[in-house]
């Protein structure tokens, strides 16, 4: 336990010191989370609908620290630094050895994708931490009673779907994997948990008024195979060898071990869930988001193949290769998630915001990294879908070009504000 902690509290530092580079929100969708935590403040509601777990818990951080940024800043490196020490007590709790523990913590926690997830998909960063906290407590009543501990799953398996529909979904497909390999009576008890966590998380959906997030899942499912490149840039989707490798060496040892190891149906369970996530047959949205998940079985799994195989060669060379691969794409994935505007920007958009009247709809012509701040900062007046009130004025972020008419009121270095032509009054 004490080396968990010690792995938690360095997982955590280390994450904070890299949000500590800039005094803004980090990611594409930083400033989203702004605008749903001054929505809850002002409004007791969120602005989108959304899982509101997340959002409340930077609420609530904000109110601590006085500074919803610094909120959720620290809010992020705690939820990494929870994840290693979580997967350490997992692994360790699945192979009865803390070295096995070790292994799962640290290859959590110096995952760079970990840090991709914590300064842009908050949710999911969240939703994998309450993930792993329901595995635990479900492995753990697997094996012994404990009023506590079915406290503790219960807790997680009500939270999780507030989080995020993928993290969600991770924890069915592990759950729906497990209960076979599981004795009769608690494979009928782990059903009755998963039919009622499934149960929960379409209700939840339903009352708060978020089942698009769910509608995601079905989309993936009716789309598989689908993989082609999305955008003018081609971007290729994100395929990892060593994972399928990973995954596929999972699957064929616990088949091997399923007479001699108790932790094979959990070695089945995460390898399954592995494969499902790291073979490239999604669309491309989806395919990335996916890779920026698959660390946390990929590190589980190696965990327990370690509990078995120690040295063996080809172990060596699959651990050598994603803590390569870690530092190799530490840098990228810092580049990614770095907030997407600088102080001269934030000025400007304070600037465009005082100038124009209170009564104005604007219209928005700039990169997706950038609407966010713009919608944070202008707030109510931006146009963010077809209303039936006409754009008044448009910001517009340089090299973009005006409307045909528009007469420009201010022009700085990156933005400058329009106002729009008016239609002739009707006859």
């Amino acid at each position: 336990m004490l080396l968990g902690l010690l792995v938690c509290g360095i997982v955590a530092a280390f994450h904070l010191w890299i949000f500590s580079w800039s005094p803004y929100v980090y990611g594409v969708d930083g400033p989203y989370y702004l605008i749903q935590i001054e929505s809850l403040l002002q409004e007791s509601r969120l602005k989108y609908p959304d899982p509101p777990l997340t959002f409340l818990v930077f609420l609530a951080a904000s109110l601590v620290f006085g500074d919803p940024t610094l909120g959720i800043k620290v809010v992020m490196s705690l939820t990494g630094g929870l994840l290693a020490l979580v997967s350490y007590l997992l692994a360790s709790r699945l192979t009865s050895g803390w070295k096995a523990g070790l292994i799962a913590a640290i290859l959590v926690g110096v995952s760079p994708y970990m840090v991709r997830l914590e300064g842009d998909f908050m949710k999911n960063a969240l939703g994998l931490l309450f993930l792993a906290i329901l595995i635990l407590g479900f492995e753990t009543l697997t094996h012994r009673y404990s009023r506590g501990w079915l406290a503790l799953t219960v807790v997680a398996g009500l939270l999780l779907p507030l989080t995020h529909v993928l993290p969600l979904a991770m924890g069915i497909i592990y759950l729906a994997v497990r209960l076979p390999t599981l004795p009769r009576r608690d494979a009928e008890r782990g059903l009755i948990f998963l039919l009622l966590l499934i149960a929960v998380a379409l209700l939840s959906a339903h009352l708060l008024g978020y089942f698009g997030d769910i509608m995601k899942g079905f989309y993936v499912v009716e789309s598989v195979g689908e993989t082609g490149v999305e955008g003018p840039r081609k971007t290729p989707v994100l395929f990892d060898p060593a994972y399928l490798g990973v995954a596929v060496g999972g699957v064929v040892a616990a088949f091997r071990w399923r007479r001699t190891r108790g932790f094979w149906g959990s070695l089945l369970a995460f390898s399954i869930l592995l494969l499902a996530l790291s073979l490239p047959i999604y669309p491309h949205g989806y395919q990335n988001r996916f890779m920026y998940v698959c660390f946390l079985p990929s590190s589980l799994t190696l965990a327990m193949l370690f509990a078995e195989l120690r040295l063996s060669p080809g172990l060596i060379a699959l651990v050598i290769i994603l803590l390569a691969s870690s530092a190799a794409n530490y840098g990228h994935v810092i580049d990614m998630v770095m907030p997407k505007i600088d102080e001269n920007g934030i000025r400007e958009l304070e600037t465009v915001s005082k100038i124009l009247p209170r009564d104005a709809v604007v219209a928005v012509r700039v990169r997706k990294p950038i609407f966010y701040w713009v919608a944070y900062i202008v707030g109510e007046r931006i146009a963010l879908k077809r209303t039936e009130l006409r754009p008044t004025h448009v910001i517009i972020e340089k090299g973009v070009p005006p409307p045909p008419g528009a007469r420009p009121i201010w022009v700085g270095r990156r933005f400058a504000l329009y106002e729009l032509r008016r239609p002739p009054p009707p006859p």
